[in-house]
């Protein structure tokens, strides 16, 4: 017993003077090494036998490695070499990537939107063709208010045919010309054999221009609207609030397609002839079907055309804001393809029905 309590002195002894040099020990039985001799260690290096008696082997001593020097702070040398960290080659390459993936991701968001504006833009073209369309073929069977009894068949025919495309004109303008206009007789265009009385839609129409006059600037566009809303109030129920704005901000509404610009309307468009598959100048095989009697031999089948500007929101489609109706739908030269702007011709990404027809 007094061995071992000389031996416990001697580790203590032993103890103080590792601690003097940065080494801590502890001294405790091999299945219960609870006694501490020096408390300033924080990481265990390794174990030190001490040689003790054959009474004490069940003893050990402990020699633990204190590790008095702070840790390097982050990007400086510490004692186990360089913090890793990332070169300027390295961080342009990474930005290069970022910049390259965020550059896919967004032109994928633009392709997506641009297609969104397309598809929404062709429904309401489709709508749309499809109301215009039901009044423009009702003209076929339409009643005139005119007296043709007793006329040979060819003036009869001329007459009606005349009656018909000027209530086409005054029922469904494509100009605030086709509202306002008149005669010195007052009636709205006067051929050599006569007038037709101007109809309670026109009359509508007049009494709407008259109450605020429009700006012109989107004229087409703002009478394709005013044809639907008075004339055929039903139809509105197939299109949405979003569908309608009012670009120029002047009182009068106007249908706008997916990229928020109107939608442009021609009744008839006999420049775009050359553009359209569907509207053929053949007067032979393709001949006005309102005339039927052929008394107009250069006469051939037009077709409304109801247009927007496409991606680029440009129209280059000429509108003839000046002109005014003479008594023929084909002096007009409306619908033919126009440098607006100087940059050339950009009509070619437009959307309209003579397109969508042949889809």
């Amino acid at each position: 017993m007094n061995r071992l309590r000389g031996l416990t002195r001697c580790a203590s002894r032993l103890a103080g003077g590792l601690a003097r040099h940065g080494v801590g020990c502890t001294l405790g039985r091999k299945d219960n090494p609870t006694r501490r001799l020096a408390a300033d260690g924080t990481s265990a290096r390794r174990n030190v036998r001490v040689a003790v008696p054959a009474t004490a082997k069940r003893y050990h001593i402990s020699v633990l490695k204190i590790n008095k020097r702070p840790a390097a702070p982050a990007g400086r040398r510490s004692d186990r070499g360089r913090v890793r960290s990332f070169t300027l080659i390295e961080l342009l390459v990474t930005i290069s990537i970022i910049a390259m993936l965020a550059g896919l991701t967004l032109g994928a968001l633009q392709a997506a939107r641009q297609t969104a504006c397309e598809a929404k833009t062709k429904a309401l073209i489709t709508k749309l063709n499809h109301v215009i369309m039901q009044r423009y073929e009702s003209y076929l069977t339409r009643r005139v208010p005119i007296r043709t009894l007793g006329l040979p068949p060819n003036e009869a025919a001329r007459r009606r045919l005349d009656a018909i495309r000027d209530l086409m004109r005054m029922e469904m303008p494509d100009r605030w010309s086709d509202v306002y206009t008149t005669s010195a007789s007052g009636t709205p265009h006067r051929y050599a054999w006569g007038s037709i009385p101007r109809p309670a839609l026109s009359e509508m129409y007049l009494a709407r221009y008259t109450q605020k006059e429009p700006t012109g600037e989107f004229g087409p566009a703002e009478c394709l609207y005013m044809i639907i809303a008075l004339g055929m109030p039903e139809a509105m129920e197939n299109f949405n609030p979003s569908d309608i704005g009012d670009a120029d901000g002047d009182g009068f509404p106007e249908f706008q397609d997916g990229w928020g610009r109107p939608i442009m309307f021609l009744r008839w468009a006999p420049g775009f002839t050359g553009v359209s598959e569907i509207q053929i100048n053949d007067p032979v095989n393709h001949h006005d079907p309102f005339d039927t009697r052929h008394v107009d031999p250069a006469a051939y089948h037009l077709i409304p055309l109801i247009y927007s500007g496409g991606r680029d929101k440009e129209y280059d489609i000429e509108v003839n804001k000046t002109y005014v109706y003479d008594g023929s739908p084909y002096d007009s030269g409306a619908g033919t393809p126009l440098d607006e702007d100087g940059d050339g011709l950009n009509h070619y990404d437009n959307i309209h029905n003579h397109y969508m027809a042949q889809e």
